[in-house]
């Protein structure tokens, strides 16, 4: 039933390409191949692929022949290097195969709200058989070595125009995606080893606060990955991670804030209150003119007659 299913999914991406090809000619463009090509079942979140890839690791009971079998069935595309080099119909085909695989790892309570009692609990021992499979065969290592690869540690600076690069790789998108899956409940698939890591969180983090468009949403799935980890134990590294951005984020506006005063003759001083605090203050801070702007104040005479207050 398996390879039938698997069959079938097939079929659905062939009809699809087959119409994308048709409109695409028609509408003189790939915006029109792209349309055509969801609107004849090639979109895997939708229609009969959607319900496909939700019966499949139900299909597969736990099964570890079954389970390996449909896991290896997606593998060859899970090559985020070649997804990025693939064109034509080469890309499609990583394209609707990495949704798929996205469709069949998500966690079952998400992808099926209607699903209750003991069929919730039999799709989520199928998903977490699956998820532990995809887990040994690396892919969360290799999502995990694709985005410290491809995105520097730093967006400022030197590093933007590569960050900008990397933003537009046609894999970040389903690297993300297929992460978002695997990082719940992390410690029992054994994804954590490689989602915590440093450097893979710090770029985690700031792919989060990118804009998600209705093509590629990078930002909304980053943030999912985030959240998937906080719910999985690891709430103490992500609320860090967050908090010293947001912290780091403050310190560059006051700064920015006392470039503008400094050029305008101002500065920011401390307003005492008694004491209280170690530093002889409670750290608030108000605008005065500098010396020198103030003894340049003092020797402008009063004018007469009407004066212009702009």
């Amino acid at each position: 039933f398996v390879e039938q299913l698997l069959h079938g999914l097939e079929l659905l991406r062939q009809r699809g390409a087959a119409v994308g090809g048709e409109a695409g000619g028609e509408a003189g463009g790939e915006a029109g191949g792209a349309a055509a090509a969801a609107a004849g079942g090639c979109d895997p979140s939708k229609g009969l692929c959607r319900a496909i890839t939700r019966l499949l690791p139900l299909v597969a009971r736990g099964r570890p022949a079954l389970v390996r079998r449909l896991y290896a069935h997606f593998a060859p595309y899970a090559d985020f290097g070649a997804c990025d080099l693939a064109t034509g119909s080469d890309a499609a085909m990583h394209a609707f195969m990495l949704g798929c695989l996205a469709c069949v790892l998500a966690d079952p309570t998400k992808r099926d709200d209607k699903a209750a009692g003991g069929q919730a609990v039999a799709l989520a021992a199928a998903a977490a058989a699956l998820k532990a499979e995809a887990v040994s065969a690396g892919l969360a290592a290799s999502g995990a070595a694709y985005l410290v690869r491809n995105f520097p540690a730093e967006k400022g600076g030197a590093p933007q125009a590569q960050w900008a690069a990397a933003l537009g790789r046609p894999a970040v998108a389903h690297v993300l995606q297929l992460l978002v899956p695997l990082a719940r409940g992390a410690a029992e698939t054994g994804a954590h080893q490689a989602l915590l890591a440093p450097e893979v969180m710090l770029r985690v983090h700031a792919l989060e606060r990118q804009s998600s468009s209705a093509a590629k949403a990078i930002g909304a799935w980053a943030e999912a990955l985030l959240e998937n980890l906080r719910e999985a134990g690891q709430s103490a590294k992500v609320d860090e991670l967050r908090r010293s951005t947001l912290a780091s984020k403050r310190k560059a506006a006051l700064d920015k804030r006392q470039r503008i005063l400094s050029s305008m003759g101002m500065a920011q001083a401390p307003i005492a209150d008694g004491g209280t605090a170690a530093g002889g203050g409670s750290g608030k801070a108000r605008v005065v003119l500098s010396r020198e702007r103030a003894a340049l104040m003092d020797e402008l005479q009063e004018e007469a007659g009407h004066v212009c207050v702009v």
